[in-house]
């Protein structure tokens, strides 16, 4: 059985591309409005919203772009790096031109959200204008991604995240230990065995990552580590205040953390999007997006080594 593929979206005929952004566009529209007057649906708010903001964006600049025919990996990086870049950007715009005369808190939901939108429905007209000719049949196999090979990897993240749940609740670290364990022979039965044919490594590098980033990230209730904590005061400023400007305490990391977009703009935003709590962006939404990170490594050098040296090394952007 055969589906079309969403990942490839930026190669579909254009009627039903423009069909998915604008089912995305109005379910988000809609689950904020039952949010605002008070009927929320627990995850869903989440995560349309991250669908919409992490994907709508950066699919509609790759048609723009005529960007086509390429790999599903190569998408989705482009797909989501083009979309960060894209509300950060809408960040930078309503911070800095609706102070003056619209509103003193421009980094707050209804701002974000209605910009946005209408940028995203102004790239939509340059879409259909630029590449409304072009389409191509793309699909996916679902008995591949339902074998009981990609389903075992897709389940490696989620006992990572109980084997942290089981650390925090009981003090166990049995869950954790066999993550790592697990972890441990996927790597070697890649490296030294052919049990993994080589179609999967991307799904390997993408799912162990997101298992380790996850283990370390949730292993307590709260945020540890050093910078984390600073990186947390910057971006919860941002929302508290509902504007981006010079930090109140002159100390050097959060001045430094102050200029870096990814935690000054993006994680407020996408806190405030979302829902979601300063600190989940980062324990949780942070390590999505560098799990990506290592997947594009091994695409970008894939044909230039040997692949079992290159999926070992895509292990040390971690």
């Amino acid at each position: 059985m055969k589906l079309r593929n969403p990942l490839e979206a930026n190669d579909w005929d254009i009627a039903t591309f423009l069909k998915l952004i604008a089912s995305l566009q109005l379910s988000v529209w809609l689950i904020l409005g039952l949010d605002t007057v008070g009927v929320h649906i627990p995850i869903l708010r989440e995560l349309l919203v991250l669908i919409y903001l992490l994907f709508v964006p950066g699919v509609i600049l790759l048609r723009i772009l005529r960007f086509h025919e390429l790999n599903v990996i190569e998408t989705m990086f482009y797909t989501v790096g083009l979309s960060v870049v894209t509300s950060i950007l809408t960040g930078l715009f309503i911070n800095t031109v609706y102070v003056n005369g619209l509103t003193q808190t421009p980094i707050a939901l209804v701002p974000f959200i209605a910009t946005i939108s209408v940028i995203v429905v102004a790239l939509c007209f340059l879409c259909y204008r630029r590449d409304r000719d072009y389409a191509r049949s793309t699909t996916f196999d679902v008995r591949v991604a339902l074998s009981p090979l990609a389903l075992s990897l897709l389940l490696l993240p989620f006992v990572s995240v109980f084997g942290a749940w089981l650390f925090n609740v009981q003090g166990t670290s049995v869950g954790t230990a066999v993550v790592l364990l697990a972890v441990s022979a996927l790597i070697l039965a890649c490296g030294f065995t052919r049990w993994v044919p080589k179609q999967y490594y991307p799904l390997v590098i993408g799912a162990v990552a997101l298992a380790l980033l996850l283990r370390n990230a949730l292993i307590t209730n709260e945020l540890w580590g050093f910078d984390i904590q600073y990186e947390h005061y910057v971006a919860q400023t941002v929302v508290s205040n509902g504007f981006w400007g010079a930090p109140a305490i002159l100390d050097r990391n959060i001045m430094n953390l102050n200029s870096m977009l990814s935690i000054a703009m993006l994680a407020p935003l996408l806190s405030i999007a979302t829902g979601l709590s300063v600190a989940w962006i980062l324990k949780l939404i942070f390590p999505l997006l560098f799990a990506i990170v290592p997947i594009g490594l091994y695409r970008l050098y894939e044909s230039k080594h040997r692949l079992k040296l290159l999926f070992s090394a895509c292990f040390s952007s971690l």
